[in-house]
């Protein structure tokens, strides 16, 4: 967390495991202590604090992906993203035909 000692760091880690459980926020797969990351749910570059109400724990590939999204911008960006991909594979399903015999 930009700003703060180690021992701040790892007290608000430890705050938002027992406050807020121990899942990302935003797939809900489970983390530990030790692979989660604090994520700013407001990011910090768009006037989001170090405040324990704007930290919650995410797992690495959602917080990178999140950057400095806001929580609704990151569901919309992800829900457009996996709606393509789940249209592209129903596509390739229905009309392209992988199992022809020569």
């Amino acid at each position: 967390m930009r700003g703060c000692s180690k021992r701040h760091w790892k007290a608000a880690k430890k705050w938002v495991m027992e406050n807020r459980g121990p899942r990302c926020a935003y797939c809900r797969r489970k983390v530990t202590r030790a692979n989660a990351t604090i994520d700013h749910i407001v990011p910090f570059s768009r006037g989001g604090t170090n405040h324990l109400d704007n930290l919650a724990f995410a797992c690495l590939q959602c917080n990178l992906l999140k950057g400095n999204m806001l929580p609704e911008e990151f569901k919309a960006a992800m829900h457009a993203f996996f709606g393509r991909l789940i249209w592209i594979a129903a596509w390739r399903n229905k009309f392209v035909n992988t199992d022809r015999k020569d």
